[in-house]
């Protein structure tokens, strides 16, 4: 049975854990009004009211993602706050939603992105776009509740767009997670908050416009996924969590890239791999952050598929910054779905290293059959008269000593462009 919040935890400890949540999820998720907040937690508190009402929601919301950002494993307190806030929200769905319950359903979904099974939160994120819809704020026509009571927190235009914004990422990657439906509101109007000193929640949001054309029901051709990454690379996130979400979406438009056979080169493929390396560094910082934020463990792995799947040698070298990183997570943090994030990367690594090895023998069967160097065995064992027109060192054996041949770009020359230049003079005398 849920209890009131006060049963659970003391004032103090209330005040401590709205800070860690103001200091480490506000920044990215900024839709609550701090003063505001503040105020009524202390009424609440000096009152004693153990009844649990709508607000109750909200701080236990605010509270488990603080002791969620504070702490490396689940302490009673934090699953108590969840089951309070889990009942008053369920017990609220046969009213006409206020702002206290739309701001605890966004904690709510928040905190399962980072906590639940993906299709528990999944559905919790496509209830939470639908509380939206009937709490109507959704539309810029909506009910004016900044009089609704004289401790509310009041719903500004900005408030509106943050929340909106949040809901809607949410629900947009969690339905990318598993290949589920998105919930499309009818009349959305939906604009960019204006940035604030120490938030990056308006840098999250820009990425939704470009996260909204990758839905699975739109028709994208190769040029338009092509300019989208380009956008998107080019982009400067400031903070771990927000290049984390930067990354994840360069992570989808390779993938969706690939599957229309794109072969990524150039300053291009170069701004991709730059951005996977902010990406591993981001989830070391918020590993050692204690901030668990969902895209820790899966960013590091999407990004050990496509360093594979690109194989290059640029990509190859990062590979041992990913396992290492993925590996870091597994022992902070041992759960199931890091355990076999960790085990799939090193299997998919090591039937990449067979694969190479395979082709690494095909290779040297050909040299051994077919180099200089045993055509002139061959021809040493049946003329040993010409031994003299062979130098004394075979040509196989000073490749190594040529410097040159270190620049030679043999996928230009594969490729067939006129652009590439011979290393030096290496072709003399052919």
């Amino acid at each position: 049975m849920s209890r009131s919040i006060i049963q659970i935890i003391s004032w103090p400890e209330m005040e401590e854990l709205a800070g860690i949540y103001f200091a480490k999820v506000d920044p990215c998720y900024g839709f609550v009004d701090r003063q505001s907040l503040e105020r009524r937690m202390q009424t609440h508190w000096s009152n004693s009211n153990t009844e649990t009402g709508a607000f109750e929601a909200v701080i236990c919301g605010v509270a488990a993602l603080g002791l969620l950002f504070s702490r490396r494993n689940v302490i009673d307190a934090e699953l108590d706050l969840v089951e309070t806030a889990k009942r008053i929200l369920e017990q609220s769905m046969s009213v006409h939603p206020s702002l206290d319950i739309v701001t605890a359903w966004v904690l709510r979904v928040a905190y399962m992105r980072m906590t639940a099974p993906a299709h528990a939160s999944w559905m919790a994120s496509c209830m939470l776009m639908h509380t939206l819809e009937a709490a109507g704020i959704h539309s810029t026509h909506v009910l004016d509740w900044s009089s609704a009571g004289e401790l509310g927190q009041a719903l500004t235009p900005e408030i509106r767009k943050r929340i909106l914004g949040v809901a809607q990422h949410l629900n947009i990657w969690m339905s990318f997670d598993i290949g589920r439906s998105r919930v499309h509101l009818q009349t959305l109007d939906f604009d960019l908050p204006a940035p604030r000193e120490g938030s990056y929640t308006t840098e999250l949001l820009e990425l939704l416009p470009h996260s909204e054309n990758l839905n699975p029901d739109k028709s994208v051709d190769v040029l338009d996924l092509k300019n989208s990454l380009a956008t998107i690379v080019e982009r400067h996130h400031s903070a771990p969590p927000s290049v984390l979400a930067q990354c994840n979406l360069t992570l989808l438009l390779c993938r969706r890239l690939r599957t229309l056979n794109f072969h990524f080169q150039g300053s291009l493929l170069n701004q991709v791999l730059s951005v996977t390396a902010r990406g591993i560094q981001a989830a070391q910082d918020l590993l050692d952050d204690c901030a668990p934020w969902h895209h820790v463990v899966n960013v590091p792995f999407q990004i050990i598929c496509i360093l594979l799947a690109l194989d290059t040698p640029a990509a190859i070298a990062q590979l041992n910054d990913g396992i290492k990183t993925l590996s870091n997570i597994q022992l902070v943090y041992p759960t199931d779905a890091a355990k076999e994030a960790l085990s799939t990367a090193c299997l998919l690594i090591h039937l990449h290293r067979k694969r190479k090895e395979a082709d690494l023998k095909t290779l040297s069967e050909i040299v051994s059959t077919y180099s200089p160097s045993v055509l002139f065995d061959q021809q040493f064992a049946t003329q040993p008269q010409n031994i003299n027109d062979w130098s004394s060192h075979t040509w196989l054996e000073s490749l190594p000593e040529m410097p040159d041949l270190q620049t030679f770009d043999i996928d230009r020359f594969l490729n067939g462009s006129s652009e590439w230049s011979l290393p030096g003079d290496w072709t003399q005398g052919l």
